[in-house]
């Protein structure tokens, strides 16, 4: 892989990461409610996301996925039902806290549950996905024998 395209990928990436949306406003709100131990918890479950899309661009699921609609709208349509749960999830915290006042605490969910709704989240975000399926193979050389280490290192470098 020459060193621009690794450059140019390196730069978009760290681009789309600070780029606002529903895992980074989460993220945000999960930091600020329950502390920075929590954020980052959270943004690790978030960055092992990605190798799951890495994984399937590698073996080619995420070719099928893009090019069946039917596995498009279901994909399109878990991953909203479940930012719509945890917007719920979020609105109903804020409705007890007010309610109860409580105080701040990083105990109100423990570390693992919150790796994992990380990694959920990242799984189930079809734009991660869409993003994968048409940005990835953009910096790899497809006709190169040794195209999925890099898009293994690719996959690797955006986590």
């Amino acid at each position: 892989m020459e060193f621009e395209k690794f450059l140019s990928f390196l730069i978009a990436s760290i681009l789309l990461t600070l780029a606002p949306g529903p895992d980074n406003l989460y993220l945000l709100a999960k930091s600020l409610k329950d502390g920075s131990r929590a954020g980052i918890c959270l943004s690790a479950g978030l960055s092992s996301g990605i190798f799951f899309h890495t994984f399937l661009v590698l073996i080619g699921v995420a070719a099928f996925i893009k090019n069946s609609t039917i596995a498009m709208m279901i994909l399109k349509c878990f991953g909203m039902i479940y930012l719509l749960y945890l917007a719920s999830l979020s609105f109903r915290s804020l409705r007890k806290k007010s309610e109860l006042n409580l105080k701040m605490s990083t105990t109100s969910e423990n570390f693992s549950a919150t790796y994992f709704r990380g990694v959920l989240m990242n799984v189930s975000n079809p734009k991660v996905l869409l993003f994968f399926l048409a940005f990835l193979p953009s910096f790899v050389n497809l006709e190169d024998t040794n195209s999925n280490w890099q898009i293994f290192f690719l996959g690797v470098t955006f986590a």
